[in-house]
């Protein structure tokens, strides 16, 4: 599967379900999602929460909340970032709005 049709991997125990623009739009695969990210590019992945990997171009939107960042995907799916992976996510999504704009 090309990697820019991506949106976001989720959890499931130890499978991974791929929400993607592609034809079917949702797969799943017998792997965890820690095996699965690791395959992606570093750079255009990033892990919000225990089960979630996104796809920094495809969010549309987020916001800082209390605790957490709380993003918006293309696709509509709202998800919420982790405590603990509040300030790391922060810094990817600064970092890659700064270079989707230069």
């Amino acid at each position: 599967m090309d990697c820019r049709r991506i949106i976001l991997l989720e959890s499931n125990s130890n499978y991974t379900t791929i929400f993607s623009t592609a034809k079917p739009p949702l797969v799943t695969v017998a792997r965890s999602l820690c095996h699965v990210a690791s395959q992606l590019d570093a750079s255009r992945f990033l892990r919000v929460n225990r089960s979630t990997v996104v796809n920094v171009s495809k969010i549309r939107s987020f916001r800082l909340s209390q605790l957490h960042v709380l993003i918006t995907m293309t696709s509509g799916h709202k998800i919420k970032s982790s405590r603990r992976r509040t300030a790391t996510v922060l810094k990817g999504l600064k970092e890659n709005q700064t270079l989707q704009s230069t």
